[in-house]
């Protein structure tokens, strides 16, 4: 399963033969709807027998159709985390377990209308998923600064305010290290751009400053 461009993204199922590779119809058809619904890593995720996509085609929602079983490496225990847009809200984290009822707004980071996490149509570094938690860019109109959740109200919160009052902290999510940290470049006041690190709790380890 793939996306290509054809008039707009389009997913794609191939065989490995030109017979055999075909649209699926209705997923990712409008190329100005793809970005609302986008998962941590790929517009595309596999969890458990379900490939979850974006519906194109007539608004952008999130669909899930059954598959056989694929990693899903981007998902937290049974559910997979994605922004979705609802005009009460804005852009924000939402969660499904491939359910309509288990399918909800996690939490409202940026209270109103306003977008919490951009316009949607941010790249993959504005999430990580690391072991039980994802973290994610929110901007809660003092900046850009990490937040982590564990797919839950309760457990969505901001992990450290690099830089305080209306600055911006300017995230960039990076890899995962082999103790299950997140490497991410970020902007503070007083060391200017460089390399930090978090395992999601409040502590954040400044890497290296750079420049000094």
């Amino acid at each position: 399963f793939f996306v290509a461009a054809a008039g707009g993204a389009v997913v794609y199922r191939t065989d490995g033969t030109p017979a055999g590779t075909v649209a699926l119809p209705g997923l990712l058809t409008s190329g100005t709807t793809v970005a609302w619904a986008q998962t941590p890593t790929r517009l595309l995720l596999f969890l458990g027998n379900n490939l979850y996509a974006i519906d194109g085609l007539n608004a952008p929602e999130l669909l899930r159709t059954g598959l056989p079983t694929q990693p899903a490496p981007a998902s937290l225990g049974n559910l997979v985390l994605f922004r979705g847009l609802d005009p009460a809200t804005g852009v924000e984290l939402w969660r499904t377990d491939g359910t309509a009822p288990g399918t909800f707004l996690v939490r409202d980071t940026r209270p109103g209308a306003a977008n919490g996490l951009g316009t949607g149509n941010e790249p993959d570094w504005k999430m990580q998923a690391r072991p039980g938690q994802l973290l994610f860019v929110v901007d809660d109109g003092l900046g850009e600064e990490v937040w982590r959740t564990d797919g839950t109200a309760a457990g969505t919160a901001l992990v450290t305010n690099i830089a305080p009052g209306p600055a911006s902290a300017l995230i960039s999510l990076g890899p995962t290290t082999a103790d299950g940290r997140v490497l991410f470049a970020a902007t503070s006041p007083t060391t200017g751009r460089d390399l930090w690190s978090t395992d999601g709790t409040n502590t954040q380890l400044l890497v290296d400053d750079v420049m000094g």
